[in-house]
Parts: C-alpha cells; sequence; structure tokens
C-alpha cells in the first residue's frame, strides 16, 4: 500500500517531505524488480552501493537465492526438533 499512497498523489501534502529510494540503492532489496542480484562472498544480497542489505523481500523469485537459504536453513522433522 505504500507504494499506491506514494505514487498516487493521495499524499501530495506530504511528498515533499519523503525521500525516495530506489529498489537498487535501498536497505531492502525486493528481488522481483531487480535486474540483477550482487552478492558478496558471504551470500549476502548487496545494493548498488555495496552495502548489505537488511532484509530480503522475494528471496524465492531467484532460484540462486532460494537454493542458497533453504541449505542455511533446511527444514527439519518434529522429532529432531524435540532432541536436545
Amino acid at each position: 500500500m505504500h507504494n499506491y499512497f506514494v505514487y498516487s498523489g493521495e499524499l501530495e501534502a506530504l511528498v515533499s517531505k519523503l525521500y525516495l529510494v530506489s529498489n537498487e540503492e535501498g536497505f531492502i532489496a525486493t528481488v522481483q524488480s531487480m535486474p540483477t542480484l550482487v552478492r558478496d562472498y558471504a551470500g549476502r544480497v548487496l545494493n548498488a552501493k555495496g552495502d548489505v542489505v537488511a532484509a530480503v523481500h522475494q528471496y524465492d523469485r531467484s532460484n540462486a537465492l532460494k537454493s542458497q537459504y533453504e541449505g542455511e536453513f533446511p527444514k527439519i522433522g518434529e522429532a529432531e526438533r524435540r532432541i536436545k
């Protein structure tokens, strides 16, 4: 909804106070709308400035990220969750 409010003109009085950051330069990576992904040696997603992003939204839109995350955070069975 935030995109709707920003771009629809309904917040016209506030638009001059907003600071819009592109997806490529911001702290949140929305994977579906990114033409390319850049990761560092640890697999963290970087923005265009080379900073590690704080959140990766829609990681499953990238087969490389999906595979990486599934390897890092595998699903474990119910019995394994109760082992000390």
